[in-house]
């Protein structure tokens, strides 16, 4: 073969590489996926979920700063209802084809009646049926989210990632940001927003597989303060058929009931879940809110002081079944001690364990002797007597055990001035801070 000479070889070889680079360039590369706009599209097609629901049951706890609350939805033809229960009280309202109905459980107070025709009710009656699925109320909030998306308003993290719950469901995480900062003046008035309101939310979903919204979490500052809100899903089904109905008859004036809950959940939020950090500080404040209302089940929110707040109510209540309730050996020993006093009956001091607590519970229990006669001449013995239970008293409180005399540290002074105990059945505010 006759050799070629270099310089055409090199010639080639250019032409080659030319040739190479160039089918390179015009071959397809992979394009990295946009996480942002498949989040958008997850979190539309979330949007629509329930849209066309005219038969379910679906309920979600609702975390607010940490105070829970759980939501029962419920439709089936003409007929919804909203249930709203925690450990402050029960709220269900009956959205009936020719009726509104109010339901209310708070403290010693129950009621249902209507309030159709309640002007006062109006703005709660239309918040509790926004929780409702709706295809007319989706169809128009749909179009607000792609407005704002499309003003940049509502703007979508690159983060896209699949997640299983605890519960073993699986979903896909997204992450978002409302900022009404970026609309315009008109803009602002058209979605009900000012100077004095919440600009930025930011949001984080779990969207599962069939679109329905399995946990959320968001927060917002106002006035300073950072406020959260987390809601998991608890169950959904839209098979069924539910039977919705209030009751037949109708009794009290359940909007009344309401004021005095909502006056109390919004001293409870605003003062203790919102007012102070989880510990301690939040647990004295929901133990004063408690006894306040006279309402032991509140102290199942204290946290930490849950046993204190329990033996607080014991003076009052007298119950045995409270010092069941206690977990801390601590504790137990000061409920039985107070039921032994409250009672005068020295059998409850068995079950104090520590020996200083029981030697106290023993002469708390002791039954008071009984008022001297009033033809006894002053200066003998009415005033030795007098003398010796001014002395008993002062050394009874000088041999008060310190995890007795604890119970109520922390409590203002003026909460003695205000109240000596519970509110009385209706639950009333005044008087009570």
């Amino acid at each position: 073969m006759e050799a070629k000479p270099l310089h055409i070889v090199m010639a080639l070889a250019a032409a080659f590489i030319a040739l190479f680079a160039a089918t390179q360039l015009m071959a397809p590369k992979p394009v990295a996926p946009d996480y942002a706009m498949q989040a958008r599209d997850l979190y539309m097609e979330a949007a629509s979920f329930g849209e066309n629901a005219s038969a379910y049951i679906y309920a979600y706890g609702e975390y607010s700063n940490g105070f829970a609350e759980n939501y029962t939805l419920a439709c089936y033809g003409k007929a919804a209802s909203v249930d709203v229960a925690s450990v402050l009280s029960d709220k269900k309202l009956y959205f009936l084809e020719n009726d509104t109905v109010l339901c209310v459980r708070f403290a010693a107070d129950e009621a249902c009646s209507s309030v159709k025709n309640e002007s006062a009710a109006k703005s709660y009656v239309a918040r509790m049926r926004s929780r409702l699925f709706n295809s007319t109320a989706m169809g128009s909030m749909k179009n607000d989210y792609e407005y704002m998306i499309n003003r940049s308003v509502l703007v979508f993290s690159p983060y896209f990632q699949a997640m299983v719950l605890a519960d073993g469901r699986e979903c896909t995480e997204i992450r978002y940001a409302i900022d009404y900062r970026n609309m315009t003046l008109q803009d602002m008035g058209r979605f009900g927003i000012s100077a004095g309101t919440p600009q930025v939310f930011q949001y984080v979903s779990c969207i599962g597989q069939d679109g329905d919204i399995d946990q959320l979490y968001y927060n917002y500052t106002y006035q300073g303060k950072l406020y959260t809100i987390q809601q998991k899903l608890i169950g959904a089904d839209f098979t069924a058929a539910p039977v919705i109905g209030p009751p037949q008859n109708l009794s009290g004036n359940a909007l009344d009931i309401a004021f005095n809950e909502n006056a109390y959940r919004q001293d409870l939020f605003s003062k203790c879940y919102l007012g102070q950090d989880e510990g301690e500080g939040r647990g004295a404040c929901i133990q004063k809110i408690a006894l306040q209302l006279g309402d032991k089940n509140l102290c199942e929110l204290a946290g930490a002081v849950h046993d204190r707040c329990l033996v607080s109510f014991m003076p009052y209540l007298k119950d045995p079944a409270i010092c069941a309730l206690i977990t801390t050996p601590e504790f137990a020993d000061d409920c039985y001690i107070e039921l032994a006093g409250a009672n005068k009956n020295s059998t409850w001091c068995g079950n104090v364990l520590d020996g200083t607590k029981k030697g106290y519970c023993l002469q708390v229990a002791l039954p008071v002797p009984p008022s001297p006669p009033e033809n006894e001449s002053p200066g003998t013995a009415n005033e030795t007597t007098g003398g010796a239970m001014q002395n008993q008293s002062a050394n009874e409180s000088a041999a008060l055990p310190p995890g007795v005399s604890a119970i109520f540290n922390g409590m203002e002074a003026s909460d003695s001035a205000n109240s000596t105990g519970p509110a009385d059945s209706t639950g009333s505010a005044n008087g009570t801070g």
